[in-house]
């Protein structure tokens, strides 16, 4: 996660230096790889997300099947 916020950062370093030099192509390979990197971002921490829940779901799956049984 920090790796990608230090490239993100950077990456908008060079948007900002190239928006002002008026250079359009290098502009929209920045935008690019700027995109890139935040749909890589989203989708390990939605994948993280799911993990984490579908743990939480076996854990209390678990705990009902207890808890039933035992009434």
């Amino acid at each position: 996660m920090l790796l990608y916020a230090f490239l993100e950062k950077h990456l908008l370093n060079l948007l900002s230096v190239f928006a002002k030099l008026q250079m359009i192509l290098p502009l929209c390979v920045i935008l690019t790889l700027n995109l890139c990197f935040s749909a890589a971002f989203c989708i390990n921490a939605a994948a993280t997300l799911v993990s984490i829940q579908t743990l939480s779901n076996i854990t209390c799956n678990r705990f009902t099947k207890l808890t039933i049984k035992t009434y």
